[in-house]
C-alpha cells in the first residue's frame, strides 16, 4: 500500500472516528438533559417538583428581600381529595391533579411566576406583585376556574364537587426571615380555610 493510499485511509478513519464521537456527544448532551428534566420537573403536572419549588422560591425570596419588594406564596390543596380517589380511581385522581396544574398555568401567567407541586393534592406558587388586591384576585379566579371545570366529587360532604382551598401570605418581603417562614404563614392560612368550610382562599 503507497504513501497516499494510506494517508487516505486514515483520514477516512478519522472522519467515520469523529462522526461516531459527535453523535455520542450528541446523544450524552439529550441524556443530561433528560436528567435535569428530572431532577427539576413533577412527571405528572410539568410544575416543579418539591425539590426544584423550593429552590426557585429561596431565589425568588433572596431577590425581593433585598429590592424590598412584595410577594406572595400560595398554598393550595384539593378539598376531600381521598374521598374522590376512593370513589373515581387513581386514574381520574391523576387527571384531577393535572386540571389543578393546568388552572395554575392559566392564571399565573408571568414568566417570575413560580409554580410547583409541593406534594400529593397539595400545590404551591409563588409571585411578585405590587398590590393585594391583585393576589386575592388570582385566588378567587382558581376557585372560579375549579367551579367551571365542574368535576363531580359525590362523596364529599361539602358540596358534591372538586374544589380547591386556598392559604396565601403576602407582604413586603423584608418581613419575612424567609421563603420558609412564608410557607408556614400561607400553610396556615390554607387550615383555616379548610377549617371554614373548604372552596376558599383565606389571606394570611
Amino acid at each position: 500500500m503507497d504513501e497516499c493510499r494510506v494517508r487516505g485511509w486514515f483520514i477516512v478513519v478519522g472522519v467515520i472516528g469523529r462522526h461516531r464521537i459527535d453523535r455520542l456527544l450528541g446523544q450524552l448532551e439529550d441524556a443530561n438533559e433528560q436528567l435535569v428534566g428530572l431532577s427539576t420537573v413533577d412527571g405528572l403536572t410539568e410544575l416543579f417538583n418539591r425539590r426544584a419549588l423550593m429552590s426557585e422560591s429561596e431565589r425568588l425570596f433572596a431577590l425581593k428581600r433585598r429590592a424590598n419588594h412584595r410577594l406572595a406564596v400560595f398554598m393550595m390543596d384539593l378539598d376531600h381529595f381521598k374521598q374522590f380517589n376512593d370513589r373515581y380511581g387513581h386514574q381520574e385522581g391523576d387527571r384531577a391533579i393535572r386540571i389543578q396544574a393546568d388552572i395554575m398555568r392559566q392564571v399565573f401567567k408571568r414568566q417570575t411566576d413560580i409554580l410547583g407541586r409541593y406534594g400529593g393534592e397539595e400545590f404551591m406558587a409563588v409571585i411578585e406583585g405590587e398590590h393585594a388586591d391583585r393576589f386575592e384576585r388570582l385566588a378567587a379566579d382558581i376557585l372560579e376556574q375549579w367551579k367551571q371545570h365542574a368535576v363531580p366529587n359525590e362523596d364529599s360532604p361539602d358540596s358534591k364537587m372538586l374544589s380547591c382551598s386556598i392559604g396565601v401570605c403576602q407582604g413586603l418581603a423584608s418581613d419575612f426571615e424567609s421563603i420558609e417562614d412564608m410557607i408556614r404563614k400561607a400553610d396556615e392560612a390554607l387550615y383555616c380555610a379548610k377549617k371554614q368550610g373548604r372552596a376558599r382562599y383565606v389571606m394570611g
